[in-house]
């Protein structure tokens, strides 16, 4: 092999390489998923029906590729564990920010 071809051989491994590793992993995939859903949810209970919907197009997107390549039972286990991970988050926030306001507290007479 001339030495012109090994270096294009290599070249062209290495753009592979990299274009493969540049691509969001499932979990990353995952955790976007999960995030814009919780966006659209906040955003629909804003009125914002609009964003909304716009949240919920753009996480059904990341959920069809993984429909179309055959991994979406493995998308759906980590995209279901996110959304539980940022429910637990967001009550604990609510809490936190409830008992700091008071609001857990008797009124007095």
């Amino acid at each position: 092999m001339s030495r012109s071809k090994l270096v294009l051989l290599f070249g062209i491994f290495f753009s592979m390489f990299f274009m493969a590793c540049s691509e969001p992993s499932i979990q990353d995939d995952a955790q976007k998923a999960a995030e814009l859903s919780r966006l659209s949810n906040i955003s629909a209970m804003d009125n914002d029906l609009g964003a909304a919907g716009k949240l919920y197009n753009e996480a059904q997107e990341i959920m069809n590729k993984y429909r179309q390549n055959g991994k979406f039972d493995e998308f759906y286990q980590l995209y279901s564990s996110y959304l539980q991970e940022s429910a637990a988050l967001e009550d604990q926030k609510t809490h936190t920010i409830s008992s700091e306001s008071g609001s857990d507290l008797t009124p007095n007479n």
